[in-house]
């Protein structure tokens, strides 16, 4: 099966190594400083809550994670070469999932009716 196939039954495309591992690591930290203020640290026992959203950070590293040319080319993919607009940055809600020992259903709702979802793991 072909990947625009499995969009089509899925809703999601999965592409690897869409953008580098170092605007990966600037993400995480922007979100991080993000949860900051809600309390919430690299430290475990910040850890108190399953979901915790926070507004999209503005700024270059997910300007450039949601534009990357990997992207750019699955975009094309889909909707046809040349009909989407790179955005200056993400936007949305971003809901960061912590380890609770139970499931989360669903996501929180956006309130500007798009979200991404993150999920920060400690490395062990």
């Amino acid at each position: 099966m072909d990947e625009i196939a499995r969009f089509e039954r899925d809703g999601y495309l999965v592409v690897r190594s869409a953008f580098p591992a170092d605007t990966a690591e600037a993400c995480r930290n922007a979100l991080w400083n993000a949860l900051g203020g809600h309390g919430v640290t690299r430290d475990p026992a910040t850890w108190t809550r399953p979901v915790v959203s926070v507004p999209c950070p503005d700024g270059e590293p997910f300007a450039a994670a949601g534009s990357s040319p990997a992207l750019a080319e699955a975009y094309d993919a889909l909707i046809g070469a040349g009909r989407w607009t790179p955005r200056g940055g993400v936007g949305g809600m971003v809901p960061v999932r912590f380890p609770s020992g139970f499931a989360v259903d669903g996501t929180d709702p956006s309130p500007v009716g798009r979200s991404i979802a993150a999920a920060l793991a400690t490395e062990s």
